[in-house]
């Protein structure tokens, strides 16, 4: 059961890295598409929480 747990919060953690990615990624962009980059760091703060909730 523990194992089953941390590989959900594993999963849940890549998902928010992911998405961290894709902002900073962004943030290279011109103009900056401020909005897009907004919406992926609040769901790489999701994400994140989501891997302390999961099990």
């Amino acid at each position: 059961m523990k194992e089953e747990c941390l590989e959900a919060a594993q999963k849940w953690l890549d998902f928010a890295y992911s998405d961290l990615s894709a902002a900073e990624y962004l943030c290279q962009m011109h103009p900056v598409p401020i909005e897009i980059i907004c919406y992926h760091c609040e769901q790489a703060a999701d994400f994140a929480a989501g891997s302390g909730l999961s099990g």
